[in-house]
């Protein structure tokens, strides 16, 4: 099979892009059979939820390296490279691995494509093919596998798990998963495979009820956080927070982690808690493994902070829950640091609740920069005028259409004293990201 340019691979899945989302488990489980069935050739921990899955598996992908084990990790989307969505003990996968993978990828879709209506994979069914023939090529000892959309139908939802993890659940994508917290934590629920362990990260009891009686049914052990993990705050500062964990089974007395957010903490339970679900299944696990993994865990976009004078604020709040427990943080950041003025630079895609993901932004925030990040399905500038004129009264309203150009207005305006907050979709903040770095602005 001739090898294509990493650059005609991004673009090829990129133009898959065109067939939108579509659910089902079909055409992912025949593009895999074309392949030998990548995803069949090691172990996995699947993670879904509404928030916190990105950290999640971070965490939980150090913890597993630094227990020895050759890890693979795919989360999505990317921040600033399409390479990030796959990567093997924390290396992204090389240009030349991705035009190898690529090629073979690209014949089996469009053979599929070539054999009817219905058979047209999709973007994300491409780009998880991909993943998991890295790391069967790899040679991964285990790899962590973080669901898309949902999970009953996922494109992810092929793997046979050691372990189904589920972090904290609220309403998103009501479009598609359902509009109770019900509806979508039995789509959720629907990565729980029979007769294997699951950690549940839900807080809300409707919820937990729909993961219980699921893992019930098929006989699944239940592992419940909240009920099995202490968590206890210590200290924390712009560099990252000390906190101890509590189990029946391990106290872990004085973890650290760089990420910002008291939500992390609740993160980091999870992942200790999977942790100890697997060493109990005979996985080599231990208390200093999961100590350095979680120090060493570090995803940018999540509450980063970026320069000094002003401060900038990375993080991909993007749904309302998100964003209350963004907004918190911010809160606590301003107390700490103690900077004058914050100034909110947000973009976000057309079908999130606008209103409710950004309510609770502008109460923390002086000024409202909006932008619309680069993405075909971002909320357009024009359409979101007057809802924004409504909802940012008194605020200093901007609308820039590009966010090279919002950037550099917000810069150019906030003072040494300030903070600038970008948050809102993925996309925004990766390519605000990209422009920073290229400015020379990097971690502070």
């Amino acid at each position: 099979m001739p090898i294509m340019p990493h650059q005609d691979v991004q673009r090829y899945l990129e133009s898959l892009g065109r067939f939108g989302m579509h659910f089902g488990l079909g055409r992912i489980a025949a593009l895999l059979e074309g392949l030998d069935d990548p995803h069949m050739a090691y172990p996995a921990v699947h993670v879904a939820g509404t928030n916190g899955k990105g950290s999640a598996c971070k965490m939980l992908a150090c913890i597993l390296q630094d227990a020895g084990y050759r890890t693979g990790l795919y989360t999505s989307p990317h921040l600033e490279k399409f390479n990030e969505r796959i990567s093997v003990d924390g290396t992204d996968i090389p240009d030349r691995d991705m035009e190898d993978i690529g090629a073979d990828v690209k014949a089996m879709v469009e053979k599929m494509a070539r054999g009817g209506k219905g058979r047209q994979c999709t973007y994300f069914e491409a780009t998880t093919a991909m993943a998991f023939e890295h790391f069967r090529k790899a040679k991964v000892d285990i790899a962590v596998i973080e669901a898309g959309l949902g999970g009953r139908l996922d494109a992810t939802n092929v793997v046979d798990p050691l372990l189904s993890v589920i972090t904290n659940i609220s309403l998103e994508h009501t479009d598609v998963l359902g509009k109770t917290i019900q509806k979508i934590a039995r789509e959720k629920a629907g990565i729980i495979k029979p007769g294997r362990p699951v950690v549940s990260g839900a807080w809300d009891p409707k919820a937990v009820d729909v993961i219980r009686s699921t893992a019930v049914k098929k006989k699944a052990p239940f592992f419940m956080m909240q009920r099995e993990v202490r968590r206890r705050p210590k200290t924390w500062d712009l560099d990252g927070q000390l906190f101890g964990i509590y189990t029946d089974r391990e106290s872990y007395r004085d973890l650290f982690t760089p990420m910002l957010g008291a939500y992390q903490l609740e993160n980091a339970a999870l992942a200790v808690l999977a942790c100890e679900v697997l060493a109990e299944n005979g996985m080599r696990i231990g208390p200093g493994n999961v100590k350095k993994g979680i120090a060493g865990a570090r995803l940018p976009g999540r509450m980063e902070i970026l320069g000094s004078m002003p401060r900038i604020i990375l993080d991909s709040a993007h749904n309302p829950d998100a964003a209350r427990r963004a907004s918190a943080q911010i809160a606590l950041l301003k107390k700490r640091a103690g900077w004058d003025r914050t100034h909110l630079v947000f973009g976000i895609l057309g079908d999130k609740d606008l209103a409710n993901v950004l309510g609770p932004m502008l109460h923390e925030s002086d000024t409202l920069t909006f932008t619309r990040p680069s993405s075909d399905r971002a909320l357009p500038v024009e359409k979101a005028k007057k809802r924004l004129e409504a909802l940012a009264k008194g605020k200093g309203l901007s609308i820039v259409s590009q966010p090279q150009n919002a950037l550099h207005a917000v810069l150019k305006n906030a003072g040494r004293k300030d903070a600038v907050w970008v948050t809102g979709s993925m996309y925004l903040v990766g390519e605000v990201r990209g422009l920073l770095r290229e400015r020379g602005i990097s971690r502070r």
